[in-house]
């Protein structure tokens, strides 16, 4: 069964360079062909490759060099081995004892991205089926670690060309579909961060919480690459504002120059990166701002705050 399914594989990869980008010839009268009661006894190889590869002739040839259309796909052979290797060994990952040689695979290559893209030293993260299941993966991170458990009016921005799969996450994660925003976007079809800017100040001034900005890096209908590093600004920005919200497990952000406190004494952020990090507990709440009456109380600001050191999510000076 597995050479022939090999077989299989290998023609259909060989001719991809000639085949079209999409074939949607009868396909309707192929998928209705699938429509069966469940059967009574197995059937060989062969019939289920036969019907296989029938149903694999129609549709979109997202792993052809003629597809430029919106879902890329590679057409690795190495990933399909890999699959197979995975799905046939078939050990269980989901806790670190029950194969620690396999959970350490996932661990690493994890760590390789975190290099690649300068995360700090404590980031970890999973590997998912895809961008939809990732979007999702970071919207209830964020949550998680911004917002409290009432975290009914946190609000999520994105532009109007992001991928459907981040609104569709955030109503999963439970927020309610009014909390999404999208934003417009300029001429370019970039995120307009003027605006963006305009509606996270309308919607902290209501009340509400925003925590999560979501940008393209290439946006599914045409490749436009929203301005990442204004948006960075903007997030950073939110983060030290009047008003922000304190979540659960606070995050402090050392700003250039000075000394992160993590018990290793100074860290290398003295270059002006963001240097993040969770607090064991809860620090005081820093009353500086109300948002619903933009009325200034006494701060009570943490016992480490320092007005030319560092910035607090709270708000503090």
């Amino acid at each position: 069964m597995a050479s022939r399914s090999t077989e299989l594989l290998v023609s259909f990869i060989e001719e991809l360079p000639n085949a079209p980008a999409h074939d949607l010839d009868g396909a309707l009268e192929i998928a209705r062909t699938y429509r069966e009661p469940a059967p009574g006894r197995g059937r060989g190889i062969d019939e289920v490759l036969a019907r296989v590869s029938a149903a694999a002739e129609k549709g979109f040839n997202t792993a052809g060099p003629g597809y430029l259309a919106y879902i890329p796909g590679g057409g690795l052979f190495a990933a399909a081995l890999a699959d197979y290797l995975s799905l046939g060994l078939n050990r269980y990952v989901g806790v670190w004892n029950a194969a620690p040689a396999l959970a350490q695979i996932e661990a690493t290559v994890i760590r390789w991205l975190c290099d690649l893209f300068d995360y700090p030293a404590e980031a970890r993260g999973i590997l998912t089926s895809g961008g939809s299941m990732a979007n999702f993966s970071a919207i209830v991170a964020a949550r998680r670690a911004l917002l409290p458990e009432d975290f009914l009016s946190g609000t999520v921005y994105g532009s109007s060309q992001l991928h459907a799969s981040v609104s569709k996450a955030a109503v999963l994660a439970g927020f309610p579909a009014r909390n999404v925003r999208s934003v417009p976007t300029t001429p370019d079809l970039r995120l307009d961060v003027r605006t963006l800017e305009r509606m996270v100040a309308e919607d902290r001034a209501a009340g509400l919480r925003p925590f999560l900005l979501a940008a393209n890096a290439g946006s599914t209908n045409t490749g436009a690459v929203d301005p990442l590093r204004e948006c960075a600004e903007v997030a950073a920005r939110g983060r030290r504002s009047p008003g922000s919200t304190l979540p659960t497990r606070s995050r402090s952000i050392h700003t250039r120059g000075s000394s992160c406190r993590t018990g290793r004494g100074a860290c290398s952020y003295a270059t002006g990166r963001v240097c993040a990090r969770l607090t064991r507990s809860p620090p005081p709440i820093c009353r500086t701002w109300r948002p619903r009456t933009r009325s200034r109380t006494s701060p009570t600001p943490r016992p480490s705050c320092r007005a030319t050191s560092a910035a607090y999510a709270c708000g503090c000076p």
